[in-house]
């Protein structure tokens, strides 16, 4: 009896303690998220965050997320807002669902507006706010997936432009004659071969020419159409070049024998006439490689007057900062394409793609180099009319600054300094003198 006794006082006596024990946690919880005052915040895109998500400002707790709710009229996530007692913020201040940590834990921050306007005063019960998702790290990886996309496109574009041959037309019509010569010599050689099929000396001495003549004709021939295919102009057309000059030498050596043998008393008629259309024919071809060969030196002299040629591709991604406690406000991704023809240069690309998508902008600028380290540029800029410049270093750093929209002139300057084959630090400002907007990120070089 005793025994039951004292085991009844000590289960008793632990269902009180756990008792008192909710009671004084529901206690301190309730003292914790006592509503100072509700706030409303609307959402075009509320992912991440849901009820009692916790609210922070300057890193701070200060309330907590009551719930979330979709309004079907406006097509928009509005979230009600508790913020406890004694907390306060700007009435303009702009709500953020940010995330911390490799698993990107989500948070609402309270953060200053850009540009705070001090007249309206701290926010009080009801007010509405405005929100925006943060980028985080796999929308960066996103951003970065869809600046790959962009510079596929660009390199498309390029090797379409580096493709596109202008005199290959002319080139082909020289290339068909030469072929119809070719395929005439051959129908002349057989009826030759035919005829002197006892002759053996000179007569055979020349056709063995002949048939060499055919075979530099048929280089020749695969020499320039490998030119037209491959666009290495420079190379190529020096090669075909060479290999006509060959050729004509050869010609001029078949032309003194055919003379001699035709000249010959003891060759038969029949033997004359077709080694006289024979001399005819090559007479034709030596045309037609003349011909040919004056084509090709003007390809060439024309390839060597356009100068440098070349395509380079950026692509910077970046962290922007605006706000005194240096968290970032986003990320971007830049990308840019720029095509060189001697000293002018044509430039296109899209700047700030990113989470939010009015922020990204075209770009589309001509230049010209002033000098190998100087290049001049103007157009559009961020959809916006615009001119800049390019300065690079010996050391291969490069500093550019833009100058763009007339009706509210911003100027944005980066530097970038290699540390790697193809990889530099990208520092920069943007909106200088009034936003001051500061950028850190890599750039990729292609």
């Amino acid at each position: 009896m005793k025994a039951f006794s004292y085991q009844a006082q000590l289960g008793l006596a632990i269902v009180v303690a756990i008792v008192l024990g909710y009671f004084a946690y529901a206690s301190v919880i309730g003292l914790q998220r006592r509503p100072g005052y509700t706030v409303y915040v609307e959402f075009a895109d509320a992912r991440g965050i849901s009820r009692g998500t916790s609210v922070t400002r300057a890193g701070t707790d200060v309330g907590w997320v009551k719930d979330v709710r979709l309004d079907p009229d406006r097509g928009i996530a509005r979230a009600t807002v508790k913020i406890r007692p004694g907390v306060t913020f700007p009435k303009d201040a702009v709500f953020c669902v940010s995330s911390q940590g490799l698993i990107e834990e989500r948070y609402l921050s309270i953060q200053n507006n850009p540009k705070p306007n001090p007249l309206l005063g701290d926010a009080e019960e009801g007010d509405v706010f405005p929100g925006h998702v943060e980028a985080g790290f796999s929308d960066l990886i996103t951003s970065a997936n869809q600046a790959l996309v962009q510079v596929n496109r660009l390199l498309a574009v390029a090797e379409d432009f580096t493709s596109e041959e202008k005199l290959g037309g002319a080139i082909r019509d020289l290339l068909a004659k030469l072929d119809d010569t070719i395929s005439s010599a051959g129908a002349v050689l057989e009826r030759v071969d035919r005829v002197l099929a006892a002759s053996q000396g000179e007569v055979s001495a020349t056709l063995s020419n002949i048939r060499e003549l055919t075979g530099n004709l048929s280089a020749a021939s695969e020499v320039v159409s490998t030119a037209v295919e491959q666009a290495e102009l420079p190379k190529r057309l020096s090669t075909a070049l060479d290999e006509i000059d060959q050729t004509m030498e050869l010609m001029n050596q078949i032309a003194a024998d055919v003379a001699e043998i035709t000249g010959d008393p003891q060759v038969k008629q029949n033997i004359r006439e077709s080694i006289g259309l024979t001399r005819d024919t090559l007479n034709e071809a030596k045309e037609t490689m003349e011909a040919l060969r004056g084509t090709l030196s003007k390809v060439n002299e024309k390839v060597d007057s356009f100068g440098k040629f070349g395509v380079q591709g950026k692509v910077n991604l970046r962290h922007e900062s605006v706000h005194a406690n240096k968290k970032s406000d986003n990320e971007y991704v830049d990308v840019k394409g720029r095509l060189r023809v001697g000293d002018n240069v044509v430039e296109v690309g899209v700047d700030n793609v990113g989470a939010r998508g009015e922020d990204s902008g075209l770009s589309l600028q001509a230049g010209r180099y002033l000098s190998t380290s100087l290049l001049v540029r103007g157009g559009i800029y961020r959809q916006q009319a615009g001119v800049g410049f390019n300065l690079v270093g010996s050391r291969g750093w490069e500093f550019t600054a833009d100058a763009f929209n007339i009706n509210n002139p911003q100027l944005n300057s980066y530097l970038s300094v290699p540390i790697a084959r193809r990889l530099s630090l990208l520092l920069g400002v943007e909106d200088i003198g009034d936003r001051d907007e500061y950028n850190a990120g890599i750039q990729l070089t292609f």
